[in-house]
């Protein structure tokens, strides 16, 4: 079972979607390996169906965001995934967008959460601190599953423990974001789809099967 995003000629399965605080992502490694969340709404597909994903070829990681202003912005890695023996260590190189990328120092990274603490910070655990599971490194320049404020919040320190991605000097808090994983295509598939449907990114869905709750 998957949600399925039409927006691109060669579709993309969506793994994880922000837009407006209706699910905790606080969560715990039990929920962040099942899944949690509604399709409808807001949700995590789960480590163990991601890590799947990865294993069946070559697989771009596609990263979307809506900023405060409305701006709209992606991101693309070539993207591989481990298993749970070694807590989903993610493995990314940068392939293209329109923004900085922060990831490059989350390659590498196991992934954590409140209650498994895998990061590279020797006195803190990264995911207590900054209310999420993620592939945190010391504790890392970007996090799409923190907290969700329902304006932008204007202290650096409380940005950083919301939904945030770094860009130059600054953390950016986002209003929304879709994270999707496709294989990858040749490029000129990838340079004629990738500029038409941005914009449309939030909007042009289709579900692949009924609406389903997650987990509860």
């Amino acid at each position: 079972m998957a949600f399925c995003d039409m927006s691109k000629d060669h579709g993309a399965t969506v793994i994880q979607r922000r837009r407006d605080g209706s699910v905790n992502f606080d969560q715990t490694w039990e929920k962040y390996e099942n899944g949690f969340g509604d399709f409808q709404g807001e949700f995590w597909l789960g480590l163990k169906k991601i890590h799947s994903l990865a294993t069946q070829g070559n697989s771009v990681l596609h990263i979307q965001f809506e900023d405060w202003k409305q701006g709209r912005r992606y991101i693309e890695y070539r993207f591989n995934l481990n298993g749970p023996e070694s807590n989903y260590t993610i493995h990314l190189t940068h392939l293209s967008g329109d923004l900085a990328d922060p990831m490059s120092n989350h390659t590498g990274m196991m992934f954590s959460t409140k209650d498994r603490d895998n990061d590279n910070h020797w006195d803190s655990n990264c995911a207590h601190i900054y209310t999420g599971g993620w592939w945190f490194n010391a504790c890392g320049d970007g996090n799409l599953n923190g907290r969700y404020f329902q304006m932008r919040p204007k202290g650096r320190s409380e940005r950083r423990r919301g939904i945030q991605w770094r860009l130059g000097q600054k953390f950016y808090s986002l209003k929304l974001s879709q994270i999707s994983v496709h294989p990858e295509v040749s490029p000129s598939m990838t340079s004629s789809s990738s500029g038409s449907s941005e914009a449309g990114v939030f909007q042009v869905i289709q579900y692949q099967h009924p609406p389903v709750k997650i987990l509860n």
